[in-house]
């Protein structure tokens, strides 16, 4: 992978290369290795981008504090980054010393402290400030105070002091910021001058909102630090109280579609913007996300307005919520498709459940039909009076279009009808099409035993959608509880799944207990992963759980972080449903 950086195409081959050593997940436990072969890569002169494939061995440095493989690599490493951090090119000579500042040890501070009045690039020193203060604490504060040579590296100064001694000069730091910033360009991977973020990303949440607000006071850096507190907003909850006021001052100016997103996805807190949003609702740029938020207060005044968007939006029923997420930053591509819109609004089925009809008998286009059952599924109940629509089109001939409907039509509640058990029997459809057919009718009432029989075989076949249909049965499905046992499960998603149908199918909790724990064990909120959250969701369903569950859960709870890894507007949606799942989980919990 290293020799395709030299390739045609450097940005598709170091996305791969990041991906591999530094996958969004967290840490490889073999990285270490590779760390050898980057740093001759590095020591090349004529390697392309050194200075950007230099973020690769930063980011393994921050992550593998605890990796012993990586200390051992380390040490190794530590006489060829002390080089780099002499090398020509002054954008590596940072990236050096930067990395440099990621571990503890007396030898490296004192020879980054050499090197500081021999370098004559600012960028640079910048990175010996941030670098020398992270490996010398407390001891250098005295060597940090005089470092006033330039606004750049007086701010770094601060910043850096503050994250040593907890107490930040807002103030001040606010009015350097405000001045020339350029030496910061390119820090940590950025490609712009991004010091507001940077700055704000090194302080305590506290002052970092102190700094924020006082930024927002300043014209130069007024749309930085509002881009930067929606990004904050989106990585810690706590955030919203503080920074609300600055994401709101946005709803007047060109980022007001980002605003309005964000404003959205904090509901309940955004309630107080409510007028504002509802003035966007004829706005081109933002309209999409005002009625989006407006919804997700529950406020009815979106009802008409976005009924009216949905008959005339080409693409209402494509998937959306597209966006970018990352230290200190979010922002959106794409608005929230009609059903992801919905979805936070089942108290609303009456007014909308008409337009699903309609939509549902006008087109059996998979692109119509996938999106408006997933919607019915997630209102459940509220979405009965759609019953007839569902079974009109379990004639249709799209095998997954008669799945997707005997699943929602099982999710929204009502009779057992007829044509559910047609397909089961009839053996024309594919399995999977009559497995969910045989499914929708056992759990409306029907008859169960050619579920069984189906779900059986399909268990027995390594079919993982038969497992979740089994969990969908609930007790009736006890017959299959010893053909879920003998389950083999190859990654720990599977795993989870067949945990869950297990306690789903027996109403027992202790089987599957001790896989959905085993899931939850060292969660970060932006790294969730899906096994995580079907563990949480399957704890939700089951019960009553043992007392000793509930501090796991409480810590969880208890997390400022948002525990999703999407981005947009389903980064809040996700979040939302999570806790909501914990919470159902904790009161399930014996006192």
């Amino acid at each position: 992978m290293l020799r395709d950086l030299s390739g045609d195409s450097f940005s598709e081959a170091y996305e791969q290369l990041y991906d591999t050593l530094a996958p969004p997940s967290g840490w490889k436990p073999d990285a270490a290795e590779a760390l050898p072969a980057l740093l001759t890569y590095l020591e090349q002169l004529d390697s392309p981008e050194r200075a950007e494939v230099f973020e690769i061995v930063h980011t393994l440095a921050v992550r593998a504090a605890a990796d012993e493989p990586w200390r051992a690599a380390w040490t190794a490493a530590v006489p060829r980054l002390l080089a780099l951090a002499a090398d020509v090119d002054a954008d590596v000579r940072r990236a050096a010393v930067l990395v440099l500042g990621e571990r503890p040890d007396p030898a490296v501070l004192a020879a980054l402290l050499d090197r500081w009045p021999a370098e004559p690039v600012e960028g640079v020193r910048l990175g010996l400030v941030i670098a020398i203060g992270e490996l010398g604490g407390a001891d250098v504060l005295p060597w940090l105070a005089e470092r006033t040579e330039t606004d750049a590296i007086h701010a770094a100064a601060l910043t850096t002091t503050a994250r040593i001694t907890g107490e930040a000069p807002v103030e001040r730091l606010a009015d350097l910021l405000s001045r020339d910033m350029t030496a910061f360009a390119g820090l940590h991977g950025y490609q712009r001058p991004a010091p507001v973020r940077w700055a704000a990303g090194r302080l305590a949440p506290g002052p970092r909102a102190e700094l924020l607000a006082a930024l927002a006071t300043r014209p130069a850096r007024r749309s930085a630090a509002a881009q930067v507190a929606l990004g904050e907003i989106a990585d810690r909850r706590s955030a919203v109280e503080g920074l609300l006021p600055l994401v709101g001052a946005l709803l007047d100016t060109p980022q007001r579609g980002t605003a309005a997103a964000l404003l959205g996805g904090i509901a309940p807190a955004s309630a107080e913007y409510a007028d504002q949003l509802f003035a966007l609702a004829d706005d081109p740029q933002a309209r999409d996300y005002a009625l989006w938020a407006l919804l997700r207060l529950k406020d009815a005044r979106c009802v008409e307005p976005l009924l009216a968007r949905f008959r005339t939006r080409e693409d209402a029923l494509m998937t959306g919520s597209v966006g970018d997420r990352g230290r200190g930053h979010w922002s959106v591509f794409k608005e929230p498709g009609a059903h992801q819109m919905l979805m936070d609004a089942p108290e609303f089925a009456p007014e909308f459940l008409p337009w699903v009809g309609e939509t549902l008998d006008r087109s059996t286009h998979r692109h119509t039909v996938w999106p408006l059952t997933r919607l019915l599924r997630v209102w459940g109940p509220a979405g009965a009076p759609a019953a007839p629509h569902l079974t009109r089109l379990l004639r249709d001939d799209d095998p997954h279009t008669v799945e997707w409907c005997a699943d929602a039509l099982a999710d929204i509640g009502g009779e057992p009808v007829p044509e559910l058990k047609k397909i089961a029997k009839g053996r024309r459809r594919p399995w999977r099409t009559r497995a969910a057919a045989a499914t929708a009718f056992a759990r409306l009432g029907g008859d169960r035993s050619l579920a069984v029989e189906l779900l059986e075989n399909g268990i027995k076949a390594g079919e993982l959608s038969a497992v979740e249909h089994a969990a969908a049965l609930g007790t009736i499905g006890a017959p299959l509880a010893d053909v879920l046992r003998a389950c083999h499960a190859n990654e720990q998603r599977a795993e989870v799944v067949i945990a869950a149908a297990l306690g789903q199918v027996t109403g027992e909790v202790a089987e599957a207990l001790p896989v959905l724990l085993r899931a939850l064990e060292g969660v970060e909120p932006m790294l969730v992963e899906w096994h995580t959250t079907d563990a949480v969701r399957a704890l939700a369903r089951l019960g009553p759980l043992p007392g000793a569950v509930a501090p796991v859960l409480r810590e969880l709870l208890a997390s400022d972080g948002r525990f999703s890894r999407s981005n947009g507007c389903d980064l809040f949606r996700e979040d939302d449903a999570f806790r909501r799942d914990a919470a159902r989980a904790l009161a399930n919990c014996a006192s």
